[in-house]
């Protein structure tokens, strides 16, 4: 009896298994690393968010005439992003996701002093964060 075709048989199953198996590990890991950036990305964003509202609470808190510059990034984790601040939270929006972060009550208003309810910021500019009277914010591009 002849056992040179049944030991290649049993060779090309164990190559076909660890071909299989290999071919699942590497699954695994893109889908880590891929969870990974998408963590990092996500952490950045929120870092982002509450440096803003955390500087509009500092000008807020301060007396009339404070005022911070507000520096946008181009983009973060590669994406653009809208930044909506209204009298209450401000709002990151990016890759189809929204984040809010809770500020203290302000009041809005434009360079004339009339109240608006919300102002909306794209990414790379540079804006100044100004209180000019009670609770009364103006932020304007440099």
């Amino acid at each position: 009896m002849d056992y040179n075709g049944f030991l290649s048989i049993e060779f090309m199953f164990y190559i076909f298994l660890i071909l299989i198996l290999s071919i699942g590990f590497l699954f695994l890991v893109d889908m880590t690393v891929q969870s990974n950036i998408e963590e990092s990305i996500n952490v950045d964003s929120r870092l982002f968010l509450d440096s803003v509202a955390n500087l509009i609470n500092q000008v807020s808190s301060n007396g009339e005439g404070y005022s911070k510059e507000l520096i946008f990034p181009n983009s973060i984790g590669g994406n653009s992003y809208l930044l909506i601040i209204k009298s209450n939270e401000v709002v990151l929006e990016f890759s189809n996701k929204k984040a809010k972060s809770i500020i203290f009550p302000i009041s809005l208003v434009d360079n004339e002093e009339l109240s608006i309810s919300q102002l909306k910021f794209y990414h790379g500019e540079t804006y100044l964060v100004e209180k000019i009277g009670n609770n009364k914010i103006r932020i304007i591009k440099e």
